[in-house]
């Protein structure tokens, strides 16, 4: 998926699937990962002056604790949901989100002309995007 489009789709989305593709993309996590996102598994970094997620190994499809890496978009979408929920990063009306591939991502991709991208698809786009450009280099 092009900047162009993953633009045209984020704009259809309503705007508690928005944030979740938005950190999605930005973070390489699975859907489950999202959707399960926890508070108590955040862990401050003060050297950093920022935060990551401590996934626990029994919420991850390979069942090894995985260590997620904010950028500066995620962090955003991180600290705009602070406060909303006591448990879960991501809720829709005070409620957690089972899935992102329900009715609404379907009709927002179809609005969008993408009527075949995938939840899944943000999970690949960010392994190209939040790889450093001097990785890309074969100099």
């Amino acid at each position: 998926m092009s900047w162009e489009e993953q633009g045209r789709l984020l704009r259809e989305l309503p705007p508690h699937l928005q944030r979740m593709a938005l950190f999605k993309v930005n973070t390489g996590c699975r859907e489950a990962e999202v959707c399960n996102l926890h508070w108590d598994w955040e862990v401050m970094v003060p050297e950093l002056h920022t935060s990551v997620f401590l996934i626990p190994d029994a919420q991850v499809k390979n069942r090894e604790e995985r260590l997620v890496v904010l950028n500066r978009i995620a962090c955003s979408v991180v600290e705009g949901q602070r406060g909303l929920h006591k448990k879960f990063v991501f809720t829709y009306k005070g409620h957690a989100i089972r899935k992102m591939n329900g009715k609404a991502w379907r009709n927002a991709r179809i609005r969008a002309g993408l009527p075949g991208v995938r939840v899944h698809d943000l999970k690949h786009n960010a392994e190209f995007r939040i790889i450093p450009s001097n990785f890309l280099s074969l100099e």
